[in-house]
């Protein structure tokens, strides 16, 4: 026996493995051109139903804020909200080209998990609420430049001034 080579082709056996994705795959026919063009109608209903979502979660916020955040009593289930519907815009903007309201909504579930439910500020509160109001309404895209820049860099204070008091 040679060192580290079978004796014989016995020894081992190739098995081809199927490819189930092909099978459950639509194949399309047509030029790159026809492709593309397919491509960007399916990404324009994409971006139809992201809208239409985010209109849906950033239209909550206020009620959560005016309702169960109010009582001191539902606070804690208040704070889930926010967090859970931050995530659900932090998670789908970058994907449209949205990133300085996903970094907002990220600054605010930072805010309401770190900060204690009883230590939150309505006012804290109320601007990440306009902020992501004013954010989306606008339709600022990007790192909303210079202004994007400098609304994550307060509420980034506005954070770590909340974590040190």
């Amino acid at each position: 026996m040679s060192e580290g080579k079978p004796e014989s082709d016995d020894d081992f056996k190739l098995i081809p493995v199927p490819n189930t994705l092909a099978a459950k795959v639509k194949k399309r026919k047509g030029s790159l051109d026809d492709l593309l063009a397919n491509a960007e109608t399916m990404l324009g209903g994409m971006k139809n139903d992201f809208e239409a979502l985010i209109d849906d979660v950033i239209a909550r916020l206020p009620g959560i804020q005016a309702g169960p955040w109010s009582d001191p009593a539902r606070r804690p289930a208040a704070v889930d909200e926010f967090a859970s519907t931050a995530n659900t815009i932090k998670g789908k903007s970058g994907s449209f080209g949205y990133g300085v309201l996903g970094e907002v909504a990220d600054l605010f579930v930072e805010y309401v998990r770190d900060t204690p439910p009883g230590e939150q500020q309505a006012v804290a509160i109320a601007n990440y609420i306009g902020t992501l109001q004013l954010l989306w309404k606008q339709r600022i895209s990007g790192d909303g430049g210079a202004l994007g820049r400098q609304i994550v860099a307060d509420l980034t204070r506005l954070n770590t001034k909340a974590k040190t008091s």
